[in-house]
């Protein structure tokens, strides 16, 4: 027993015989993040996401999450990330951009970009919520860490996740809501 050693990586977890495991095995560098992932939603206590307030919170959370160690940073997805986009198609062509405009600042010609696309781009349900009080923040996870190799250390992600976001921001929050 002095010997036994717990590992809760993601891959020793799947059922490795199962076909469809054996497939996303297979194809796994094709599918990055559809497997070991975090979803970390952001809700405002009162207004809604287009709030300056919300959005300076949530660029910074977003901020937090791509800079933790363990986080493959690519493919990180949220309102902030210029991977999230609108498109459309016009007499010209096609369209598009980041959801979040470049020039948000916060201001109410901004904030009038980004609800237009937002309901541009067909985030709404999976990237902000119905009611828009919230949004998520897609953080798929390395299964190694890049530069020692070694498996991550979910116990120290989780550590990092509450000491460096969840305590920080949600007393922000708390503060706010009180005042």
């Amino acid at each position: 027993a002095a010997k036994l050693h717990l590992n809760a990586s993601f891959e020793s977890m799947l059922p490795q015989s199962q076909p469809y495991i054996q497939n996303y095995l297979d194809n796994r560098n094709e599918l990055r993040g559809l497997g070991n992932v975090l979803r970390v939603v952001v809700a405002t206590p009162d207004g809604d996401i287009f709030d300056p307030a919300y959005q300076e919170t949530l660029k910074k959370i977003n901020d937090e999450l791509i800079l933790t160690p363990g986080v493959d940073r690519a493919w990180v997805k949220s309102l902030w990330a210029p991977s999230v986009r609108w498109t459309e198609v016009t007499e010209e062509g096609f369209q598009g951009g980041p959801v979040m405009p470049d020039s948000y600042d916060g201001s109410p010609r901004a904030t009038e970009q980004l609800k237009l696309n937002i309901a541009r781009s067909g985030i709404v349900g999976r990237f902000v919520g119905n009611d828009f009080k919230s949004s998520m923040i897609f953080v798929p996870l390395l299964d190694k860490d890049p530069a020692t190799g070694a498996p991550i250390d979910y116990r120290a992600l989780s550590r990092t996740l509450e000491d460096n976001i969840r305590a920080k921001f949600e007393q922000s929050v708390e503060q706010s809501v009180e005042q």
